[in-house]
């Protein structure tokens, strides 16, 4: 069996867990019984695409988003093979996720309502967490002082070069993080009460879902995802809320 998942290689026995860039140096010339692609949105991009001449006698991709915006959606199935599926509205029936309040603001001050909800957040926070999502460098480390300076507490700023155990630990020892994409997949915080997406990815309704997402794991109740655009955002970028 292997399976395609976080950002570290580790063989187990039969079991093999490695991402995407590590499969693709060491097993494309394995077999195994079981391929378990996760996240499989990322399979129609040209250098993830090999994954699938990986030999295996069986094959599941997981995907909790299945589009993308390049137009390669078809191939999500293509590759993944015929999709079997269970709807949001279903899962949260049944409880096994929890369905945030998302809330807009539309505005030209976006530090002034950052400041704002950031108040009224830290007021119910306790032992929780709040994910502040700013997508570019200059950009997040920005936020983050902005914040420090705020409301006098340390809050890092984690992005690509951030080493994976660092990123780890921050979440165990701040209350409040600021993040780019690197926090959109794969990250499993059931502490966490409230994120708030200060810039983003354009018009991407993955990226989207999969921020609130982050939510739907949470063991609260009541939690809330806000999203800060400015009216130029709102109008170019709109349809990021499609997926929700």
């Amino acid at each position: 069996m292997v399976a395609y998942s976080g950002s570290s290689y580790r063989s187990t026995g039969d079991v093999t867990i490695t991402t995407y860039q590590t499969a693709l140096k060491k097993f494309v010339d394995e077999e195994f019984d079981l391929l378990i692609v996760d996240d499989a949105h990322h399979l129609p991009a040209d250098t993830f695409s090999k994954l699938v001449t990986i030999k295996a006698k069986y094959r599941i991709a997981l995907t909790a988003t299945p589009f993308r915006e390049d137009g390669r959606t078809e191939l999500i199935y293509a590759l993944g093979g015929f999709p079997i599926a269970t709807g949001w509205e279903e899962m949260v029936r049944k409880g096994v996720v929890q369905k945030p309040e998302i809330m807009v603001y539309i505005t030209n001050h976006k530090l002034l309502i950052l400041k704002s909800l950031m108040k009224n957040i830290l007021k119910q926070l306790q032992d929780r967490k709040v994910i502040v999502y700013a997508d570019y460098i200059d950009e997040g480390r920005m936020v983050a002082k902005f914040l420090e300076m705020t409301f006098n507490e340390k809050v890092p700023y984690v992005y690509g070069e951030t080493p994976l155990r660092e990123r780890y630990k921050v979440l165990e020892d701040h209350k409040i993080i600021v993040a780019s994409r690197v926090f959109d997949e794969g990250m499993d915080i059931t502490n966490l009460f409230a994120s708030i997406e200060y810039s983003f990815l354009f018009g991407s309704r993955r990226q989207e879902l999969q921020r609130a997402g982050r939510l739907m794991h949470s063991l609260y109740r009541g939690v809330r995802h806000y999203v800060i655009m400015t009216p130029d955002e709102f109008e170019n970028y709109e349809k990021r809320f499609l997926s929700l």
